[in-house]
This record gives C-alpha cells, structure tokens and sequence, in this order.
C-alpha cells in the first residue's frame, strides 16, 4: 500500500524499520515533539525575568510579546489544519517541528547581538557598598541614583536596541505558534484515525498526560540555565542571589532545537497512514484527493454550525494540566461514560477550579514593611553591617497549604481534559476533526490567548511598588506587592473560569447530540475484532431501541447463542466510509499505473471495465495490450480507424461537424478515435450526459463511434464546477457498482458502503448513529419492501422510487418493470396489471392452523403492501405538482403563455390524486370481499382503474414533453374508470 509505505519517499534506504510504522512509535515520536514544545513554552516564561531585566522591558510589552505564540496560532491553525488534515499528516508535522526549531534558535539571537555590552553595563550600574545600620532594607539602595551613560537625547545606545529585541522575539514567538499549531492540531486527529475508538480515551490520556512534562523539564531547564552564567565557562563578577546576576538564558534554546530537529527526522518517516489501520475522515472526490482553496470556506461554514463545537471552543484555552488526565483516560476507556455526562463532569470541574481560585486569593504570606529610604555616608560610623540584597524574610507557613490546595484543584480540573478532546473530535464529521482542532486553536488564540498575557501583564504591573528606570525610561519591576498580586492574579483567574462553567453547562445540554463510539475498526486480529463486536452488541439494550414490549409476556424458548457462530448467513463484512472506498480503489489504480506506467486515468477505465481485478488487467495487457484496449472502448478496433487527409490536418484551421464553425486547430480536441470536435462542444456534450447520470460511459459524439471518454479528458474541457462534483460522484459511484466486493447500503440516507469478500447473498447488521440497521429481504420486511430500495430485475442495481408511478424504469439497463412485483411491464399480466390480484392457496382449507394463520398474514401484507404503495405515491404526485406549479409561474414570468394555456398541466395531478386516492381504498375492499364473480369482476376493474392511473402518472412527470391532446385524452379515461367503478360496487 502506498500510503503505509515509509513517508521519506524516495530517500528512504531503510526498509527494514518498517515495523516501527506503528500507532506506539508514532504516540513515542509526538509525545516527545509535544514534551519539547512544553519545554520550550515554560523555558521562556522562566527566563521571562531575566529577559526583562536585561532588556529593560515592562511586563505589559511582554505580554504583547508572548502574545505573538497566539497570532501564530491564529494565522496557521484554520489553512494549515485544513491543507495539512487532508495531506500527508506526519511530514505536514514534521515541518512543523522543524519551524519551531529554527524560531527557538532565533529566540537567543538578541544575546550575540547586545548582550554583551547590556550585561557589562547592567553589572556596573549598581555598585556595591557595605555599611552598617539595624533598619537598612538592601532594597533602597538600589534606588540611589548613580551617574548613567546614557548618550543623546533618546537614551542612546542604552534604549535604542529595544525595538529590534522586541522585533527578534515577536518573530520568534510567532513561528513557535506556527509549528506548535501544526504538531498538535494535525498529530491528535492523525492518532484517533489509527486507533480504534475504544482505545482513542486511553491514548489521548497518555498525549495529553505526557504534555505536563514539558513545563516541568522546561522549568528544570530554565533553573539550570539561570543559575549558570551568561558566559558559562567564566566566572560571574557577582553571586547568583544578587539581583545584578544575568544567567546563559540563551542556551536552552540550542538545546532544545536540537532534539526537536532528531524528533522531525522521525516524524518525517511515518506513512500517510499506519499500517493495519481504517481512517474515518470524511468525504472527498475520488479524482479530487487534495483539498482545494474553493472547498476552504465550506469547512469553516460546517464547522461554524456545529453549536458544540463553538461552545467547547468558546472557553476551552482555560485548563490546567494534572496527573489526572491519566486516570480520567483510564476510566473512560473502562466504563465508557456518555457525552452527557462526561460533559456533565467538564463543567464540574470548572465550578471547582473557579471556586478554589477563589479560595487561594486569601492564602498567602504578609508582606515585610519597608522603612524607606536610609542615605549613608563613608563617613559614619556603626556598630552593624548592612549589605546589598534582599531582606531576609521570615518563614512563613502558608505555602505548603497553597500548594496542596492548588494540587487538589489543579488534579480535579485535568481530569476533564481526556472528555474535553473527545467531546471535541466526536461532534464533528469524521473529515472535519483537524480542522475542527485548528478552530479551536484560532479562537482560543483570538479570544483568549493574545488578550491574556497583555491583560496578565496589566494585572502583574498593577502591583508593582518600585520600578527600576534607565536613561529616564521606565523599565522591569524591582519589587511587587504579594497581597496586591495574589488577589489581581487569583481573581481574574476565577471569574474566567466562571465563565467557562456556564459555557460548559450549555455544552451539556447539547450533548445528546454526540456519540462517542464510532464503527468499529479493523485495526487489529481478527479474534479481537469478533470480540470486541461481541462485546458491543451486549451493551445494547432492548429498551434503548424500544423493543422491550416485544418480550415481557415470558421466558424466550430458544436457547442463547452467538448468532455469529451459528446462523449462516452472517458471513465476514467491513462497514467502509466513502474516503475509505476512494483509498482502496486509488490503492489499486496505482498498483496497476506503475506495473504497466499508464496514466491513472486510463488505469480506471481497464479496471472498471475489469471489475476492479489488477492481476487479470497486467496479464491481458501485457498478453495483447491493443485486444485489450479495444475492448474497453478504449482504442478503435483496426477497421475502424479513423483516415482523415493529411492535408486537413496540416492545416492551422478545422471545422468542427457539430456546430460547424471555422476554429483554430488548437480549439479542437480528440479521442484516441481522431474524431475531432470543438473544445465548446466537447463541453457541452459532457455537461448534457453528466446531467443524465452518466459518468464512466461517455462516448464520442462521432456516429457509430464508442471510443468512451477518460477522466481526465472529461475533467480538462469541463469548467461548471457543480458538474464537475457530479461527474466525480456518478464515477465514484460507477467505480463501486462494478467492484465486486462493495455494494452500497440500501438504507436511507445510509452513506455506508459494505465490503465482503464473497459475493453471496447473506444478511448485513451494523450500527449506524445508534440504530440497527438490519438489511434482510423477507416477506415480513413491509417497511423495507415498500419505502426502501428494490433491484432491478435484469441488471441487479438498487432503484429508488423518487416518483407516484409504480411504472419503473431502470437507469443503467432501461428495463421497464412494476414497482410491485418487478414484473416486464410489457407483458404485465392478461389485464395488463395483474399483480393487483391476490391469488389464494386453495388447499390451505386442508392445512394445520399454523399453515392457515401464514396464509392469513401473507394476504394482508399482499394488501397492505399494495395501500401503502398508494399512500406513498400520493404523497410524492403532491411534490410532483408543486414542481408543476413552479414551472408554469416561470413560464408565465417568461412570457411563454398564460395561466389559462398552462391549466391543464395542475388539472392532470389533481385529478391523479382523487383517483389514486380512490384506488388506494379499493384495496381493503378487496381484502373483505368474498371470493367469487363479483370479486373478479371488482379486481378486473380496479387493475384497469390502476393501469389508466399509471399511464397518466407516467405521463405526468413528463409533462413538458407530453402533448396537452393525449395528456387530457388520458384524463378522461382515468376519470370514466374511476366513476364506472364507483358506481357498479358502491351503494348511491
């Protein structure tokens, strides 16, 4: 398979370490990508101090700065996961990856270019004095202003760099958000495709879990790097608690580019897709496997209309990791909680964690009281020595509580994360699951992540006390008050996630509209599969489905058993999506392209024609190419080549046979026929035979010619995009038809396709959006027999009846048959509609009870059928005169005729529906009626009464095309049979 091959292409040489293209080496490669960006993310914020104060940047610009992550987030998250979701996930990934390697490297630029002179003078500002004096807080002599070296009037060379810092570190941060985008909202929906569902909770517990340790190595990093000096093989002039120190907070960066650089080599090497393993993303053209910049706005319009997903998007930024998040994968995996109420639980946990941050506003330590400022002199003399530094404080007790307390809070809210993720991907299509995490990514970028860390930084600059200052400009915090932080930081906190819990509280009471365990997948033994739809099938109830009433009168006396081991006619199926089929098929036209190196369109038409069997097209075309060709009306045979003088050709000007109009030559196209016509009418004859349905038939318009058209042909000359999707659907749909192992699921609005291996004509039973849809052809179905789908009787496609007519005729055979009993409508019986006769078993009087009471139920459904059949037809002639009604406005409208010219064409279906109404009726008289000559003469009535109204339905939804004599001749004969019937049967 091409798409489980190694994702290096070509460069790869290692064929031997195709084992690790499995779901666990690529959970290991993530974690550690997304373990790296952790660090990162967290290293940043630890050396966010020292950055200030060595660049002498407030904490509101450096939020404007961090906020630069986010406005990356935003401009990659929506095409990124769009172009990248329906791509090759793990090298779209793996580009990510190596973005943010390169922002990180960029991130320690502005130490090689200022930071030599910045330390230098930050290290001389400040000089040390010692002095002795009892109540001398370090702190105020700090603020003894010294001579600056300050240069021009804008500050010089002191503040001059401080754009192009701030510049270096927003382009920086911007690429982190990119490349963090593209990891994590590509690599989650990559890893739920290639696991089964029950196993999605647990892996998503152990992403999400794994994630925590990135910050905590990011802050471990960040500690090293601090403590270590800006130049790590010198010595620093002063003491590391000092706050003049300047630690290599540059060097973290190199380190983490560097692994992060390994991890992209391996991400590079994962397949499209893992091997073993069933995708459900959603729907796409079989000839249109990349996504265009056209079906953009469609994504974004099903993704804005999907109401839980806007809700779960509106505050979902706002979470704190735990150790939690493994547990609550653990458990979702063993009790599978509904939606219901693992949003029920999400929004719990919010409450919490809101409430606990209330709680943490009023646990903290006082704050020491500062007696000022205290000048000395060289000159005075004192018994004590005071020193530069910050005032030893007291021990203070309140701090393993705030921990403690935050650890509680902090576990109950990670363990809504696994839920979230799920609530997330499971209230989307299938195709839409990494574009519904880029939505995600854009809002909670939009709305909470760039105003967050310039409101935070606000809130952090509110307590400030002492500001440090250079060259007359403000700069870093000295000294902040902790009461002041504590219940600023706290309570913005709390009231966000106050906010989130009301938020979250709408998203349960949608939350009936998500299931959370999707078809199961053959992603694993075959042993493990039956078990696993073993397993399923118990957990469903007969009360879910409301079968419970069938089963209360007693005790059932048929043993229990496995239906699959025991009834035959269960046999080995897979449930595909539409996605799913295009993969195999393509699978199989690229085996046969690069075997016999012919174009992917021309491989379409042998296979099709082929039923799909690679092995038989290489041995036929490598056999006799040409024979093969020829009979698949691909290549003319030898007599029928075309001859046409060398002197038209030659020439620069054609005439094209259909239009015949003089063109350039280079507006003309032909098939392999040399038959050669206008590209305008090439077009249009596509467009007309795609709006017939017809797809992979196409011929040339030449007469007597039946070169049939490629795809790539038809898809070159058609410019309407709308035909174009139908011409790429019909093909699709062709392409299944004649594959022998997929059929189409007759259910309605069923979009499934069932794959078997065998062709036979066994039972299929499968879930689909919590219903059992069990397709069985019996005589007791009369739901199925009478709303569904029937086949054709000569070419064995299903038919669907869109129309009143019971007057059938078969798309792709033309056969025309009887809705009802599938019989030739030529010869439809001696009275032309003899299926409208029951005939009676006249031995049945000489059977058991049990044969009479079959006989007695097979009679009422004969009618019953026929009732229902009626109904249904009325309700669809009423769509049918709608329809009529409309055309007649717009041919009013047009000017093409009057109402008056046009009234016969709504005086045809209303006069249907009072017959068939009639006709509909006459059947439960049938069913009462004794049998003898009154009831052949009443049936011989009803079946001419029906073959009249057949024929004016039929003509009916041809009305355009019938003449307004013979339409009006029907309906008088409809009428005269109606009212003879009538009349001879029911009293006055």
């Amino acid at each position: 398979m091409e798409d489980e091959k190694c994702g290096l292409g070509p460069c790869c040489t290692f064929g031997s370490l195709q084992f690790l293209a499995c779901k666990e080496a690529f959970l290991s490669v993530f974690c550690l990508a997304v373990v790296l960006q952790g660090m990162h993310m967290t290293y940043f914020v630890s050396i966010l101090t020292t950055i200030e104060k060595l660049f002498q940047i407030p904490s509101q610009t450096t939020g404007i700065i961090m906020s630069a992550t986010e406005i990356g987030l935003i401009g990659g998250s929506l095409l990124l996961t769009y172009y990248g979701g329906q791509g090759h996930r793990p090298r779209w990934i793996g580009w990510g990856v190596l973005l943010f390697a390169f922002s990180s490297l960029l991130c320690s630029l502005p130490h090689f270019l200022f930071g030599s002179h910045l330390v230098a003078t930050l290290e001389e500002s400040y000089p040390v004095e010692e002095t002795t004096h009892p109540h001398l807080c370090s702190l105020n002599s700090s603020l003894l202003q010294l001579p600056s070296e300050c240069k021009g009037e804008d500050g010089g060379p002191q503040t001059g760099f401080r754009p192009y810092v701030i510049f270096i570190f927003f382009l920086s941060l911007m690429g982190i958000g990119i490349g963090t985008t593209a990891v994590y909202t590509l690599g989650i929906p990559y890893i739920d495709d290639n696991v089964a569902s029950r196993e999605s909770p647990l892996y998503f517990g152990i992403t999400i879990g794994i994630r925590i340790l990135g910050p905590v190595f990011g802050f471990l990093l960040g500690s090293l790097c601090v403590k270590m000096y800006v130049y790590p093989f010198m010595d620093g002039p002063v003491d590391p608690t000092d706050y003049r120190w300047i630690g290599a907070w540059w060097l973290g960066p190199f380190v983490i580019a560097t692994l992060l650089a390994m991890a992209s080599v391996g991400m590079f090497a994962f397949p499209r897709q893992l091997k073993l393993s069933k995708t459900t993303a959603g729907t796409s053209s079989l000839a249109a496997v990349k996504p265009t910049l056209r079906e953009f706005p469609k994504a974004v319009h099903r993704l804005l209309g999907n109401s839980v997903l806007l809700l779960r998007t509106a505050f979902g930024g706002i979470l704190v990791m735990g150790v939690g998040i493994f547990l609550s994968g653990w458990y979702i995996r063993k009790t599978k909680p509904s939606p219901r109420f693992v949003a029920g639980w999400i929004a719990w946990t919010a409450l919490i964690y809101s409430l606990g941050m209330g709680v943490l506003m009023f646990i903290g330590c006082p704050m020491k009281t500062m007696v000022g400022l205290s000048p000395l002199t060289s000159c005075m003399e004192l018994e004590e020595k005071a020193k530069e530094g910050f005032c030893t404080s007291h021990e203070c007790t309140s701090l393993k509580w705030y921990i403690i307390l935050f650890s509680i809070f902090a576990f109950v809210h990670s363990t809504s994360d696994v839920g979230s993720m799920l609530l997330t991907l499971r209230c989307v299509d299938p195709k839409d699951k990494a574009m519904a995490l880029g939505l995600i990514q854009f809002a909670i970028g939009l709305f909470g992540n760039v105003p967050c860390p310039i409101i935070y930084g606000l809130v952090i600059d509110s307590a400030c006390i002492i500001w440090g200052t250079r060259c007359g400009q403000r700069g870093a915090c000295w000294l902040y008050d902790p009461s002041t932080f504590r219940y600023f930081f706290h309570g913005t906190t709390a009231l966000l996630m106050l906010l989130a819990f009301f938020v979250d509280i709408l998203v349960w009471c949608k939350s009936d509209e998500i299931q959370f365990q999707e078809e199961t997948r053959n992603d694993g033994p075959k042993e493990e599969r039956e078990a696993i739809i073993h397993e399923e099938e118990e957990e469903i109830s007969d009360e879910e489905y409301g079968y419970d009433d069938y089963y209360k009168g007693g005790e059932c006396d048929l043993d229990a058993h496995d239906s699959r081991s025991v009834d035959l006619e269960y046999f080995d199926y897979e449930c595909l999506k539409v996605e799913d089929v295009e993969r195999l098929l393509n699978q199989s036209v690229e085996t046969l392209c690069k075997s016999l190196q012919v174009l992917p369109s021309l491989g379409k038409l042998l296979l099709h024609h082929s039923q799909w069997d690679v092995e038989k097209v290489i041995h036929e075309y490598r056999k006799d190419a040409h024979k093969l060709l020829e009979a698949c009306q691909i290549k003319p045979g030898l007599g029928g080549r075309c001859n046409i003088d060398a002197s038209t050709m030659l020439s620069s000007f054609l005439t094209c046979p259909v239009c015949v109009i003089r063109n350039p030559k280079e507006c003309f196209s032909a098939l392999s026929c040399c038959h050669h016509f206008c590209k305008d009418c090439w077009a249009l004859h596509f467009q007309v035979q795609v709006l017939q349905g017809i797809s992979t038939g196409i011929e040339c318009m030449a007469q007597d010619c039946h070169i049939v058209a490629p795809e790539d042909f038809v898809l070159a000359l058609l410019s309407r995009s709308d035909i174009r999707e139908k011409y790429q659907q019909f093909s699709f749909t062709d392409y299944v038809k004649s594959h022998p192992q997929l059929r189409f699921c007759p259910g309605p609005h069923c979009n499934l396709i069932v794959r078997a291996p065998y062709q036979r004509p066994k039972r299929v039973i499968w879930v689909v959006e919590n219903f059992f849809l069990a397709i069985s052809f019996s005589a007791f179905n009369v739901e199925m027999s009478t709303m569904l789908l029937r086949t054709c009787p000569r070419c064995h496609i299903c038919i669907e009846k869109n129309g009143g007519c019971n007057h059938m005729q078969c798309f792709n055979c033309k056969q025309d048959f009887c809705w009802m009993c599938l019989g030739d409508w030529k010869t439809h019986g001696s009275e032309y509609y003899e299926c409208s006769r029951y005939k009676e078993n006249p031995n049945v009087v000489h059977e058991s009870v049990h044969a009479k009471a079959r006989e007695a139920l097979k009679k009422y459904l004969f009618y019953y059928e026929r009732w229902e059949n009626h109904a249904k037809s009325l309700r669809l002639e009423e769509q049918t005169k709608d329809r009529i009604k409309q055309k007649i406005e717009e041919k009013v409208m047009s000017n093409s005729g009057t109402w008056i010219d046009w009234q016969y064409l709504l005086d045809a279906p209303s006069l249907l529906a009072k017959c068939r109404y009639t006709l509909q009726y006459t059947y439960p008289c049938a069913y009462y009626m004794e049998p003898g000559a009154r009831k052949q003469l009443f049936e011989y009535q009803q079946a001419q009464l029906e073959a009249e109204i057949e024929n004016l339905s039929w003509k009916i939804e041809r009305a355009e095309t019938t003449d307004r004599g013979d339409m009006e001749n029907q309906m008088d004969v409809a009428e005269k049979r109606r009212t003879t019937l009538l009349k001879d049967f029911l009293p006055p």
